[in-house]
């Protein structure tokens, strides 16, 4: 196996020595070479590039004799290499050590087409300590799907920079792009819809130089070409968009440098097919639509600068509308919430502050005993600092506004979900039964928005999940002595479930710091005596009790063989977990459940796995597996034990 690093030159005389070193600082344990391909230069470049190949017998150089851009010199170094596998460094830009070897091997272990980086690291001028910032894959080890380029809020996309790939995969994407500016977005575009397979590199990094030169990026930016550079990506894949997403890229004013066709396009949704996937890999006709010619409005022009004014007054209008629109809406919302606030049940605060006290002494003595960092997903890392920040300086008897957590568990859901829910729920239960089971309590501060049930709409969510399982599976609450339940939020699921079954055994599995929050939350409304926390100390799941395991790898293998339970719960949870997560579950058979009760929602960039869940083990059948009806592309699978 062969190495061939490419490095595309022009006008680099002042980096280009520095990129080469790092490359020889990389130690390699197989044989590599570098091609150098100037793109007639006009500085002292071709004279430093003489000198690298003197110095190095592994070293080819190459010239343009006319300035071709970047797509055709990355072409003319591929074509003039002899690896199988292939990898682009760009002249301003720097190797840690180490990073080569760890993506080769990584794309051996894959037998896969092209690895990438993990992390961009971006740093300024000619000082690699001053980090302006890092870009960070949120999928270190995944792979790496076109979908993924059209997700809102993916973060980095690691295809978009340089990255390694085979020969044979080079030639299947049919090399970089040469009729536009946008040479690496459009090879990452080429790349995948040949249907090739790519996965990121966990802790490979890429040192990338800014604030230097101006970037052919940016020139391309400032010259108002970015629009036309995505258009021409765009549509040479136009097989994979739904009609709306074509119509709206052949519509789009690309002049308008002060609108971005690829942010809008993102933030519109439905953009891809359903069935894309089957259209990667396979020949497809030009698009026969003609464009008329390209008028490049430049940023600094007289004209440009119209427009950038003409923008700015619009977006400063538009937010305005928006903050006022907002303010409105949350007025509305909060005051609504006040006027039911003196129906809820009341909670003495004393309790509430001493319950809190004495779980956050417990919290703070045990939280370095749990390993449960393999089971978390990236993107939920940040939340939990955030959380736990909160709960141990900022804790209080309004927790449940803290926007982290009413934003990730659907504290306030609008109208039509509320409507469809509740007509459910009044079949099972007569209004009394159901205004007693779904009348909150003070603690949190919910934010309530039911005045029939003076409830949340996280309440009545809730408490659907549990009557639309039992109407399908033909059961009733009583019917379940024992439940485990992964991923309980802030315990509420296990609050109803006591409510329409005292009597029942209910076991969470949660992030420790939600498994805290929740023994806050369950001891308060329902009394010490109720709660019980699990432990490496003491690991005993008590029968009645509301039993709380922090998820911790030692704890869960020790407990999990012995654990037999009726129901087990996961109402997307699970779905939202990385694939260790999802295996310990399935290692334990669902802690040998006799149903099945889990919510996942179609699998993203965000959640990789999250259809993953329904590939139960052979011990179950399933009973039910539908769209909910109140959102889409989200799903209810209900299974029995065989």
């Amino acid at each position: 196996m062969k190495l061939s690093v490419i490095i595309p030159c022009y006008n680099c005389a002042q980096t280009l020595e520095e990129a080469v070193t790092s490359l020889y600082q990389q130690n390699l344990s197989f044989p590599f070479e570098v091609v150098i391909v100037d793109d007639c230069s006009t500085d002292n470049s071709p004279t430093l590039i003489t000198q690298l190949e003197k110095q190095h017998p592994n070293i080819k150089t190459f010239r343009h004799e006319e300035n071709k851009g970047g797509g055709a010199t990355r072409n003319t170094a591929v074509q003039n290499s002899t690896g199988e596998i292939i990898f682009c460094l760009d002249s301003d830009d720097l190797l840690p050590k180490g990073t080569l070897e760890k993506m080769v091997g990584f794309l051996e272990e894959k037998k896969c087409d092209g690895v990438s980086i993990h992390r961009s690291i971006k740093f300024s001028g000619n000082n690699i300590k001053n980090i302006h910032h890092v870009d960070t894959s949120l999928y270190p080890g995944q792979e790496i799907g076109l979908a993924t380029l059209l997700t809102p809020n993916q973060g980095f996309f690691p295809l978009y920079v340089n990255f390694m790939y085979t020969r044979e995969a080079f030639d299947k994407a049919g090399g970089y792009p040469t009729d536009h500016g946008y040479d690496t977005q459009g090879f990452a575009w080429n790349f995948l819809g040949a249907g090739l397979k790519a996965y990121t590199c966990p802790e490979a990094e890429y040192l990338h130089r800014i604030n230097f030169n101006e970037s052919y990026y940016l020139r391309e930016y400032n010259n108002g070409k970015t629009n036309y550079n995505w258009r021409d990506i765009l549509i040479k894949h136009y097989y994979v968009f739904t009609k709306e997403a074509l119509d709206f890229i052949t519509n789009f004013d690309y002049q308008d440098f002060t609108r971005n066709i690829m942010e809008e396009l993102i933030n519109m949704g439905n953009t891809l097919k359903p069935n894309f996937i089957e259209t990667l890999g396979k020949d497809h006709p030009p698009l026969p639509i003609v464009f008329p010619p390209a008028i490049y409005i430049k940023r600094n022009s007289f004209f440009g600068y119209y427009l950038r004014i003409k923008h700015k007054l619009k977006n400063m209008l538009k937010k305005i509308k928006s903050k006022i629109n907002s303010f409105g809406a949350k007025a509305y919302r909060y005051g609504y919430s006040a006027l039911l606030s003196p129906l809820t049940k009341r909670i003495n605060r004393r309790d509430f502050w001493n319950v809190y006290q004495e779980t956050k002494k417990v919290y703070l003595e045990t939280k370095g005993n749990y390993d449960f960092t393999d089971f978390v997903m990236p993107d939920w890392n940040q939340n939990m600092l955030a959380i736990e920040e909160y709960f141990l300086n900022k804790f209080s008897f309004s927790f449940l506004n803290n926007p982290v957590i009413k934003n990730t568990m659907f504290m306030y859901t609008f109208k039509p979900w509320r409507n469809i829910q509740k007509s459910l729920i009044a079949k099972y239960l007569t209004r009394n039964q159901a205004r007693e089971i779904l009348r909150e309590y003070k603690i949190g501060k919910p934010l309530l928005n039911d005045i029939e049930y003076i409830s949340s709409g996280n309440n009545i969510h809730h408490l659907y999940h549990l009557i639309k399982f039992f109407e399908e599976t033909k059961t009733k609450a009583s019917d379940f002595k024992t439940i485990v339940e992964v991923g309980g939020g802030y315990g509420n699921m296990a609050k109803l479930f006591k409510k329409l079954n005292n009597e029942v055994t209910y076991t969470i599995i949660d992030i420790p710091i939600f498994s805290f929050i929740q023994i806050v939350y369950l001891k308060t409304i329902l009394g010490r005596a109720t709660v019980n926390l699990v432990s490496r100390e003491n690991p005993i799941v008590k029968a009645g009790k509301i039993n709380i395991i922090p998820l911790d790898k030692e704890t869960i293998k020790s407990i999990g063989p012995v654990i037999n339970c009726d129901l087990f719960i996961s109402t997307w949870a699970l779905s939202e977990s990385n694939k260790n997560m999802q295996d310990l579950i399935k290692e334990f058979d669902y802690f040998k459940a006799k149903y099945l009760l889990l919510a996942y929602q179609k699998s993203n960039a965000s959640f990789s796995y999250a259809e993953e869940i329904k590939n139960t083990s052979h011990n179950y059948q399933t009973i039910y597996n539908k769209e909910t009806a109140y959102t889409k592309d989200n799903y209810y699978l209900f299974c029995s034990k065989q």
